[in-house]
């Protein structure tokens, strides 16, 4: 229980500096002088998982080293392969296009729909997935927005920005 809790107090420290938790005869209590949004502190998490790593890598990476990354996260074959099936069932399950899989035979597509879902699912209004591509997919926004003459609502905008964004980053 102590190295639980020592564990969550650098993680509470490293996402929060003003907020702390307390133990005491089995009981955990968090004091903090601001509101945690607890989305925030699920993405921080999951950004720093080896789940995670390991989606970015398989679907986002790909023109990336292996063996390399093995290195870098100090895994082994039979780990990566492990969290990979756990990374798909992870992207499959939260994705509504997983019954889809029947009647649309282009797997790369339904992939990049589930990505999208995942995305869409963990980082919606708390911040960007795909910053570097922030300024291509703007010029894409705009110019589909001056070619068909449209406006959208911050909603549409931002799931189809994320929908150019995955595209543009599984190319």
């Amino acid at each position: 229980m102590k190295k639980i809790f020592d564990e969550l107090t650098l993680d509470l420290k490293e996402f929060d500096n003003t907020s702390s938790l307390i133990l005491t005869e089995d009981v955990l209590t968090f004091s903090s002088s601001v509101t945690i949004d607890l989305r925030k502190f699920q993405l921080f998490y999951l950004k720093k998982s080896i789940l995670f790593r390991v989606l970015q890598f398989e679907y986002m990476e790909s023109h990336a080293s292996r063996h390399k990354f093995l290195e870098d996260n100090f895994i082994s074959q039979a780990q990566f392969y492990n969290i990979r099936n756990q990374v798909n069932q992870l992207v499959a399950d939260l994705s509504m296009f997983s019954p889809a899989r029947s009647v649309i035979q282009n797997v790369e597509f339904i992939k990049r729909l589930s990505l999208i879902d995942f995305y869409q699912h963990f980082f919606n209004g708390i911040e960007d997935p795909f910053p570097a591509l922030n300024a291509l997919t703007s010029k894409f926004m705009n110019l589909i927005a001056m070619t068909y003459s449209i406006s959208l609502s911050p909603v549409k905008f931002a799931k189809l920005n994320l929908f150019l964004q995955v595209q543009l980053a599984r190319i």
